[in-house]
């Protein structure tokens, strides 16, 4: 009696497991090149792989940082200055997702808009051809395959038990089906271990050893295309596309800010003396050169 509801339950499971399998398959063949042809990737690229779109505009910001053309004038707030424009492809889009009507634009807000903006895009292009990234369009299709498999697979146990049940209602033997039902379900289990990759990986296994490498600074990434910026500079930007933001220095504000806490405002000379060399201009009232200092903006020059 329960022959009927094992073999159907079975094509439908088997059915499913094999579609997951291809396509994971397919993933897995899409990735041909084990390393950009010269040894590492770029900065951007390996802010991409160590922590996604976000990571690669935290890294472009903290760029404009370094380079003059951003300033924190307030907590959350950045203050841009387009002139002169950046050769960087990212940074030069950054700044183009600014809002025109806003002296000061938030941290968060502007970087989940870089985030999601062509010149990012084409960052993820690059790791994809190179090997390191799974094809968008290809890993949605899997993760669906993966998705639909597991919902079948659900549906098995459940049929399994409802023949179980009904076997043990009308006192027949219910350890022929329990053991039917088991094998299959273990069976596509194993069938999907085989894979080797989870649903929810976008890397791929050779981006995984790159990622492995950048994190525990085994590999050095390479500059951006462009003037190369002083070896302090460089090394600030590979430790903030490596291991993000938190990595840049305290006294700027910026990763409080893109973290979601107020910035420390420290008092005195000494953050202004670290971020003077950076600074494009001030905002009115607050550490203009003609600023005596109030009560509530903590000095002048820096202090912010």
């Amino acid at each position: 009696m329960w022959g009927l509801v094992f073999v159907i339950s079975c094509l439908v499971a088997g059915a499913a497991t094999v579609h997951r399998v291809r396509m994971y398959r397919a993933l897995h063949a899409a990735a041909v090149d084990p390393l950009p042809p010269d040894g590492a990737p770029t900065v951007y690229e390996a802010a991409h792989l160590t922590g996604g779109p976000a990571r690669v505009a935290e890294t472009a910001l903290t760029a404009l940082y370094l380079s003059g053309r951003l300033t924190m004038p307030d907590t959350y707030q950045v203050a841009l200055a387009t002139a002169p424009p950046p050769e960087d492809p990212v940074q030069a889009q950054l700044l183009a997702l600014r809002d025109p009507d806003a002296a000061d634009q938030d941290a968060r807000a502007l970087r989940d808009r870089a985030a999601a903006a062509p010149a990012v895009g084409r960052i993820a292009d690059r790791l994809v051809r190179s090997g390191l990234l799974f094809h968008p369009g290809r890993h949605r299709v899997a993760h669906r395959a993966a998705a639909a498999q597991l919902s079948v697979l659900f549906l098995f146990c459940a049929a399994g038990a409802a023949v179980v049940l009904a076997e043990l209602v009308r006192d027949g033997d219910p350890l022929p089906p329990l053991v039917a039902f088991a094998v299959v379900a273990v069976a596509c289990g194993f069938a999907t271990a085989c894979t080797r990759v989870t649903p929810y990986e976008t890397r791929t296994p050779i981006g995984t050893v790159v990622y492995n490498r950048l994190r525990d600074e085994e590999l050095a990434p390479r500059p951006e295309p462009g003037p190369a910026p002083d070896a302090a500079d460089a090394a600030l930007l590979t430790q903030v596309a490596c291991h993000g933001s938190s990595r840049m220095p305290p006294e700027w504000g910026l990763s409080q800010a893109l973290r979601g806490r107020p910035p420390t405002r420290s008092s005195g000379g000494s953050a202004g003396g670290s971020n003077s060399s950076h600074q494009i201009s001030d905002p009115p009232g607050l550490g203009s050169p003609g600023c005596a200092g109030c009560a509530g903006c903590g000095g002048c020059g820096g202090g912010l």
